[in-house]
């Protein structure tokens, strides 16, 4: 399923409450050993009706820790970046960074602390429990992921619309807080438009990997007549080539349909397509190896062509589309 670029903070949080020997301001002890309550820090606890998406265990993380300042990938998804899903890149989940006073606290699963609070001015409230706003945020996720989940990370940051690749710069380089560098690195590969974040991990491979682009971002695809063909994930214009990133969203029978016309359309036109799967991420020799077929099948369909017959059409506003990197 297709994350959305923009998240919403849901209206059905829980806070989680300690024991309350009258049973009102929380369970009592026979009640939270009880089916009814679940334990989410020592002697914290949720109701089991509490949801279970993403932010509610964000806000869970912040139990019993007082003044935690949520920060990080968990602080980006507060603030709407919807791409931002609390998972790693094997779909495994991330533990929530916070950020606390300095001193000796238990270390706690799912959770990673940061020494060393933040100053006012960079924070916010969300469900009472104060974030760390969107750019400083950005900037511990950075220094604390490798540099291609940096990469990420940026990236869905742009297409969330939260800042714009300038402002990020801007305020790495005016402001220089530790570690500002690795932002700006990042932001250097940065290319607004990503609708999923295995997007920007198959763009990386085919540029750092497999040497090859420079790649539009979902461009549209339209014959010479302005037909509408295609918005592959990548395209490298130059090579008449489109990569395409199938997820797990693609395999109901709809969808598999609708891909395999997508791509018969391209080909139709003269667009040689790869078409790559989640598992193929994990084998990068064998994705650059196919790769480079497809290039030599692209080379030599242009070789028998007389003319290319589809173009790429740049929208002139908005971000999302058509973006070379």
């Amino acid at each position: 399923m297709e994350l959305p670029l923009r998240s919403r903070t849901p209206s059905d949080l829980v806070v989680p409450v300690r024991c309350d020997p009258a049973g009102v301001l929380g369970p009592t002890r026979t009640q939270a050993a009880g089916p009814r309550w679940r334990r989410v820090a020592r002697g914290w606890f949720v109701p089991t009706a509490a949801p279970h998406h993403v932010e509610q265990r964000i806000l869970e993380a912040t139990a019993g820790i007082d003044g935690a300042q949520i920060t990080g990938w968990a602080a980006l998804r507060l603030a709407g970046v919807g791409l931002v899903d609390g998972r790693d890149r094997f779909g495994a989940d991330l533990p929530v960074p916070l950020r606390v006073v300095r001193g000796g606290l238990r270390p706690r699963d799912g959770v990673i602390m940061r020494r060393g609070l933040l100053p006012p001015e960079h924070l916010v409230e969300t469900a009472g429990v104060p974030c760390v706003r969107p750019l400083p945020a950005l900037l511990d996720a950075v220094r604390s992921a490798g540099d291609r989940e940096a990469m990420v990370l940026v990236d869905a940051v742009l297409a969330a619309g939260l800042a714009t690749r300038h402002e990020i710069e801007e305020w790495a380089s005016t402001t220089r807080p530790r570690g500002w560098w690795s932002l700006a690195a990042a932001v250097r590969l940065a290319a607004p438009g990503v609708r999923s974040p295995q997007e920007t991990r198959l763009r990386l491979l085919c540029t750092l990997d497999a040497g090859r682009g420079p790649f539009l971002v979902n461009p549209r695809i339209e014959t010479l007549e302005g037909r509408f063909v295609a918005m592959p994930d990548l395209l490298d214009e130059a090579a008449g080539l489109a990569v395409e990133y199938d997820g797990a969203g693609h395999r109901t029978r709809e969808q598999h349909r609708a891909d395999v016309v997508r791509a018969a359309g391209m080909q139709d036109v003269g667009v040689e397509v790869v078409t790559v799967v989640g598992a193929d991420l994990q084998d990068v020799p064998g994705v650059v190896a196919r790769l480079e077929r497809a290039y030599e099948r692209a080379r030599d369909r242009a070789y028998l062509e007389v003319e290319r017959r589809w173009r790429v059409r740049r929208p002139s506003a908005p971000p999302g589309t058509g973006h070379e990197v």
